[in-house]
């Protein structure tokens, strides 16, 4: 408290308004206020962070259901084109963020088995051909198969080449035996003409 020249007491209205607020009421310090805004600054690099976790999930499961459709329509392409010898199919899964399972990879079974007559064999590895190249995106494992079936299929056309060459040649050689007893009947009918009938029995 001041004493003036006129002998009036004199009391500074601030420190007066603090008396009558108490220390309850004290405005924050420096301190104070500097730890709320490092805490704003904590929520907001929090709700930063949040958000770009947000958007690596939602980019993950659309890279996640866009593969699950390409292994699906992969292995169904494959299926439709093997027909009667299509034999099934498995996957393999991945769980996503959402919890769901999505198809990262996928089978078909194709039956390459050999048939009991060449020609069919030749006509279903045509088709177990086509069923492997199916897709749009082969897989090095389904031109693996379709270069199998034509190895197949070589191997069964050959083996009707080869049939038909031994049929040739049993023809032929009928034929030569049939022309030489004709021959050697001939030669005996005109050397000993009374034997003919003797021999012909």
């Amino acid at each position: 408290m001041m004493t003036g020249a006129s002998g009036s007491s004199f009391i500074n209205p601030y420190v007066s308004e603090m008396m009558r607020r108490g220390p309850a009421e004290v405005p924050y310090s420096r301190a104070e206020t500097d730890s709320k805004k490092s805490a704003g600054r904590e929520k907001s690099a929090e709700a930063e962070a949040e958000a770009k976790a947000k958007k690596e999930q939602q980019a993950e499961l659309e890279a996640l259901r866009a593969r699950d459709k390409e292994v699906r329509d992969h292995e169904m392409a494959h299926q439709v084109a093997a027909g009667q010898y299509f034999l099934g199919k498995s996957f393999e899964f991945t769980t996503g963020p959402d919890g769901r399972q999505y198809a990262i990879s996928g089978k078909v079974r194709i039956d390459i088995a050999s048939e009991a007559e060449p020609r069919n064999t030749i006509d279903k590895m045509a088709q177990v051909k086509a069923a492997a190249l199916a897709p749009s995106d082969p897989s090095p494992q389904d031109i693996k198969i379709a270069a199998k079936a034509t190895q197949i299929a070589a191997a069964a056309s050959q083996e009707i080449m080869q049939e038909k060459l031994s049929e040739i040649s049993s023809a032929q050689i009928d034929f030569a035996n049939n022309t030489a007893k004709s021959a050697s009947l001939a030669y005996r009918q005109e050397i000993i003409p009374g034997l003919f009938v003797d021999i012909l029995q």
